[in-house]
């Protein structure tokens, strides 16, 4: 009973992080330079493990945990991706969803 109980708690956190993630698909593309807000640190996980994963790829493409297929592109310059717990500067990424 208690493993039910904790995978349910599993699968609803996981769930609950998916939807702040796909809330920042705009256009089917996170750019990231014009995200406003202060994302979580579990989100700004997420994305610079996307990040991470396309630049891995010689082609700049992955797929996200959920299914999606994306592809990584830079912009010149770089942007500040403010977070719960402090600003990180990287460079100005574009995620772009199929």
């Amino acid at each position: 009973m208690e493993k039910l109980m904790q995978r349910e708690a599993y699968l609803k956190q996981v769930q609950g992080q998916k939807e702040i993630v796909m809330h920042y698909i705009k256009d089917h593309k996170i750019v990231f330079s014009e995200i406003a807000e202060s994302v979580t640190e579990d989100t700004r996980r997420v994305f610079l493990q996307w990040i991470a994963q396309a630049n891995m790829n010689s082609q700049k493409k992955g797929r996200t945990e959920y299914g999606q297929e994306y592809q990584l592109f830079r912009e010149k310059g770089t942007c500040i991706l403010k977070c719960e717990d402090g600003d990180l500067t990287m460079p100005s990424y574009i995620l772009e969803f199929k």
